[in-house]
């Protein structure tokens, strides 16, 4: 049950991983950085679930938020020069990274706060880890085989808006 838990709230990883494999060369140490929150957040979580209850609407409201937005930012054109679209790709920022590595990160929190009871609930925030970041390196390899940077980019900026939709119902 607990891998099954962990493959669900990871998934739309992969999703991000084709996003950031259209950027061009995002390096290793990028999906890391991003990955960390997956990590991070789930430890936050299964500490403050230890101390305290609490309901979890409200960040996952913000996690559908912050994917919406980021996926209308990947639907848009980024650049203008002379009236025609500027096609050079650019590689994410920190900001965008680290919204990245939040908007991923806060359902595998929630998820991990409800693991807490398993037995093994110690290894979630690793076993999380591995999972984001094996999930979107094979996201940023699907779009290097692919080679169809622009229309893959905007089909997975477009899927970020629709998880973000799902996670309000």
């Amino acid at each position: 049950m607990m891998i099954v838990t962990i493959l669900a709230v990871s998934m739309d990883a992969y999703v991000a991983g084709i996003s950031l494999g259209t950027y061009g060369r995002i390096k290793e140490l990028g999906l890391l950085y991003i990955s960390s929150f997956s990590f991070i957040l789930p430890v936050a979580a299964m500490l403050l679930t230890s101390l305290f209850s609490f309901g979890g609407d409200w960040l996952n409201a913000l996690s559908a938020g912050i994917l919406i937005i980021l996926g209308v930012r990947g639907v848009l054109p980024e650049k203008r020069e002379s009236g025609l679209l500027h096609t050079e790709c650019v590689r994410p920022g920190i900001a965008y990274m680290t919204l990245l590595g939040l908007s991923l990160s806060v359902d595998t929190a929630l998820g991990a706060a409800v693991l807490y009871s398993e037995p093994c609930f110690a290894a979630v925030p690793f076993i999380l880890f591995a999972a984001h970041y094996g999930l979107m390196k094979l996201g940023r390899a699907t779009a290097r085989l692919l080679r169809f940077a622009g229309g893959i980019s905007r089909a997975a900026s477009a899927a970020l808006i629709f998880i973000g939709i799902i996670r309000f119902l």
